[in-house]
């Protein structure tokens, strides 16, 4: 005859689940904030690369006026 004690009950499982979920979440939140620095770093980026285009835009044309003169 088998023990009742070898069996799995519902709420054991459920337990178990909740746990495993939780660990999830939880990495998923590391996860997700890795992902959003990252899009904050990029969108940076992409800012100071319009800033220095505009600057060296500046620059050629006060150069070419330079040169021309």
């Amino acid at each position: 005859m088998t023990k009742t004690s070898d069996y799995v009950t519902r709420k054991d499982l459920r337990e178990e689940l909740t746990t495993f979920r939780d660990e999830i979440m939880t990495g998923l939140d590391k996860v997700m904030k890795e992902l959003e620095e990252m899009r904050e770093d990029s969108a940076l980026g992409v800012y100071q690369t319009r800033e220095i285009r505009e600057q060296v835009d500046i620059h050629e044309k006060r150069i070419t006026k330079l040169e021309a003169a």
